[in-house]
C-alpha cells in the first residue's frame, strides 16, 4: 500500500500471514513541475506533472523495498543480442549480455 502527503511518500508491506505487522519503507516526495519546451512553452500540464511524480515514485519506492537494482550498463546492453557463427553465418543467441551475464553481474553497489 502507497500513501503520499505533500512530503512524503510511504510504501507499507504488510505480512500475509498476520496483517497486524508491517514494515514501512518512506522517501522524500516532491512533485515534479510542468515540463517547459525551450520556446517558453508548457509540454505537460499540472496533472500530467503529478502523474510523473506519483509513478516515479511508486517505482523507487517498490525498487526500494523489493531491494531492486537497476543499473546503466544493464540497460544499456538490454536487448543487443550476442552474436554467433552457425554454419558460415552469423546469428543472434536471442539473449542480451544481462541476461547471460556476459560481462558480469552488477550489484548496484556502486
Amino acid at each position: 500500500m502507497v500513501n503520499f502527503t505533500a512530503d512524503v511518500a510511504t510504501m507499507n508491506i504488510i505480512n500475509t500471514d498476520n496483517p497486524e505487522e508491517s514494515v514501512p519503507f518512506v522517501a522524500p516526495f516532491n512533485q515534479i513541475a510542468p515540463i517547459v519546451s525551450n520556446a517558453g512553452k508548457q509540454a505537460t500540464n499540472e496533472m500530467q506533472a503529478l502523474g510523473s511524480s506519483i509513478t516515479y515514485m511508486r517505482r523507487y519506492l517498490y525498487m526500494i523495498a523489493l531491494d531492486i537494482c537497476e543499473s546503466d550498463s544493464i540497460d544499456a546492453n538490454l536487448g543487443k543480442g550476442e552474436r554467433f557463427r552457425s554454419g558460415g553465418r552469423e546469428e543472434s543467441s536471442g539473449y542480451s549480455r544481462a541476461e547471460t551475464g556476459s560481462e558480469g553481474e552488477s550489484d548496484c553497489s556502486g
